[in-house]
This record gives C-alpha cells, sequence and structure tokens, in this order.
C-alpha cells in the first residue's frame, strides 16, 4: 500500500506497525519449552518401555495419557520454527517500509512515524546495516530539515542501537552528542515540553548506559546543561530532569565538582553558548541553579534539587522516597498535569476566624458624627485665600 501510493497515505498507516510485538519475542523462552517437552517425551518412553502387568498398569495409563496430551500441546503450530519464520518475514517488512522512506522520500509527512518505529526496533536491526543506517541518520540531521521531535528520535534511535548489539562497533557517536547538546536548550515549556521523556531517554542511553564510552568532559556538559533547563522548565519537566541528573550523579564520581564551589580545574571559563559539549570548559563552573531550584515551588521537585546539592545520600533528612528514584520519563509522567491535577495536591486555605473583640456601633457612630461636624465648621475659602507677604 505504502509502495504503491508512493508514500502519500495517512500517518497512521505507519504507525499501525508499532504495535507489533516484535520486541515482546522472547526466545529464551522457547528453548526452555523445548527442554521441557524433551523431558516429557524422555519420561513417556521410560513408562512405555515398562511392561509389567499389574496393579499399577492403569496407573500407568492415566500417566502415560496426561504425558501425550502434554505432548501435543506443547508440539502446537505455534511452534519454534513457525514463530521465528513469522517474526523474521514481519521483521523483514516493517524494515523495508523503514528503510524506503528514509532512501527515497525523506521529507515525507511519514518521517516522524518511521523514526519512532526505528528506536523502538533499533535492537533487531541486523548488524550489518547499523554503519549505512547511521551515516544516513548524519546526514539527516546536517541537513537540517527534520522538527525538533524528530531530530530527537534520530537521536534516541542512534544511541539505543550502539548501547545494544552495535556497541561492539567502531563509531564515533560524536556529532550526535553535540546535536543533542544543542538541542536541550530548544525545549520550552510551551511547543516542545512533552518532547522531554524522549530527551531524557536518549540522554539516558548516551550516558549511562554508555557510562564506559563517555568523556568526564561530556559527562559535566550535560549535568550543566540539565540544571540549566530545569529552571527554564513546567515543574514536572525540571523534576524529571533532576531525576535524571541524580541518576548520573551517582554514576558518574566526577560530577562531585559541580556541587563543589571551591573546586578548580584546568583554565578557562565556562561557555554555555559553545556548540561543543567537549570544549565548553563545564570543569570550570559549578552547578548552582540547584541552590535556586532548592526553593522551588514544587515540593518534590525542591526535594530533588536539595538531595543533588547533598551529594545523594541514601537515609537522613536528604534522602529523597522511592517515588522519586524512577526512571526520568515516569517521574514526568507522575508530575503532569495533563489531567488537570496538581500533584502533591494543593492543600485549601484554612478558614478565617472572625475577631471576638468587635468595636461597638454606638462608637463607631459618635466618630462619624465628630467628622461631619468639623467638615461644617471648616472654612475653606479662608483656606484658598493668599497668604499675607
Amino acid at each position: 500500500l505504502v509502495k504503491s501510493r508512493k508514500h502519500n497515505v495517512k500517518v497512521e498507516v505507519v504507525d499501525v506497525l508499532r504495535s507489533l510485538r516484535i520486541k515482546d519475542v522472547n526466545l529464551d523462552k522457547e528453548k526452555e519449552e523445548e527442554i521441557e517437552m524433551k523431558k516429557k517425551e524422555a519420561r513417556r518412553q521410560k513408562l512405555m518401555e515398562k511392561n509389567h502387568i499389574s496393579r499399577q498398569e492403569k496407573k500407568r495409563k492415566k500417566r502415560l495419557e496426561m504425558l501425550n496430551r502434554e505432548l501435543l500441546e506443547s508440539k502446537g503450530e505455534e511452534g519454534k520454527k513457525v514463530k521465528e519464520k513469522f517474526f523474521t518475514e514481519a521483521t523483514k517488512i516493517v524494515f523495508t517500509i523503514y528503510f524506503r522512506v528514509l532512501k527515497s522520500f525523506p521529507r515525507s509527512n511519514l518521517m516522524g512515524s518511521v523514526l519512532e518505529g526505528l528506536a523502538k526496533f533499533a535492537h533487531v536491526i541486523n548488524i550489518e546495516f547499523f554503519s549505512d543506517l547511521i551515516a544516513v541518520f548524519q546526514s539527516l540531521l546536517a541537513q537540517d530539515f527534520l522538527s525538533h521531535r524528530d531530530s530527537l528520535l534520530v537521536v534516541s534511535a542512534v544511541f539505543t542501537i550502539l548501547s545494544g548489539q552495535g556497541e561492539a562497533l567502531n563509531i564515533d557517536p560524536a556529532s550526535f552528542y553535540t546535536h543533542l547538546y544543542n538541542l536541550l536548550f530548544d525545549i520550552e515549556p510551551f511547543r516542545t515540553h512533552n518532547d522531554i521523556p524522549l530527551a531524557m531517554q536518549a540522554l539516558y542511553d548516551m550516558i549511562i548506559k554508555r557510562r564506559k564510552r563517555v568523556s568526564k568532559a561530556r559527562v559535566l556538559a550535560f549535568s550543566k546543561r540539565l540544571g540549566t533547563l530545569a529552571m527554564q522548565l513546567l515543574h514536572n519537566g525540571a523534576a524529571s530532569c533532576l531525576a535524571l541528573l541524580r541518576e548520573i550523579v551517582n554514576t558518574h564520581t566526577v560530577t562531585a565538582q559541580l556541587l563543589d564551589s571551591q573546586h578548580e580545574v584546568g583554565s578557562g571559563v565556562f561557555d554555555a553558548s559553545i556548540l561543543n559539549p567537549e570544549h565548553c570548559s563545564a570543569s570550570n563552573t559549578t552547578c548552582w541553579e540547584l541552590a535556586m531550584l532548592s526553593s522551588h515551588y514544587h515540593t518534590p521537585t525542591a526535594k530533588l534539587a536539595k538531595h543533588i546539592c547533598a551529594q545523594c545520600p541514601t537515609s537522613g533528612e536528604l534522602s529523597v522516597p522511592q517515588e522519586l528514584k524512577k526512571p526520568s520519563p515516569e517521574v514526568f509522567a507522575d508530575f503532569s498535569m495533563d489531567e488537570m491535577g496538581f500533584n502533591p495536591a494543593i492543600r485549601p486555605p484554612g478558614s478565617i476566624k472572625a475577631s471576638k473583640q468587635n468595636t461597638p456601633v454606638s462608637i463607631k457612630m459618635n466618630i462619624v458624627d465628630q467628622i461631619v461636624q468639623d467638615c461644617d465648621n471648616m472654612d475653606f475659602m479662608s483656606a484658598l485665600a493668599p497668604s499675607p507677604t
């Protein structure tokens, strides 16, 4: 359908492919079932070999029938070979559609759906295609026609590949680090705020999953940028950024210098406008934004900021509850106001008690009468006359 209409189809036609359970196929489970079936077959053969005619013959036949039924069930149509065949064919068709759109129609309205599908199913792409696919992604980012979300999807797909099977490949993703570093400041509270979970997931794959392959300069630069980004977002976005920053601080000990105002390394001045995170001198600054976020109007966000400032203690007053230790995208969803509710709920104002000591009405009236009498006795004309000189 997509090919015959030259990709002039609705986005939903390609979106439906993401519902395939390609990611949920568990081949290890099938191997376990195969081993179990062989055991049952061996037990059946053992029972068949017994040729005793005794009182236990009835019981033996029952057990034999039960084993035969179980073996027939395990030898159903959805066997290992059949599943593998369907799995392979479905995967080929899906990626044929995706790659055709990438190669021939990169400016199509289907591009966003294709990139989301590639980000989701990147773990099952044949390793032989990784180098070519990453080259195509670099070309797409260089042409600079993708939307903000589509650019994030490209980066997310690349690091999903490189943190999985592609980890063995000798590919330098420096351009993708730089691109994501600059994309983060394009996130703002209105048009692109819902892209935060996608950006946080890409950062997680980049800095935490690939912890042994990321330089200290990049870790410091992205940690600093997360703190700055949290200052310009809504409370759920800020909490999501701090949740990821907490994980980075726990994973990379080098980030401790961002929490120490007396720490100095090397020369230079931090410059957030430099495009390359390797050269922005993040080692010569501190994450001072956390001090301001400690007074945030959203209590969980303020608690996370104080927790990070204290270098993430596991116990004590500055430790955080379990709900704030969730992955960053889950924290974003937990504190979202999409359902018009604030989490935690705002406490309603208390009732104002009326004062018991009220001024008697008679005293108030006497004061008013005195003011009126004073006004009657005033000579306004004499007050307006010019004073003699």
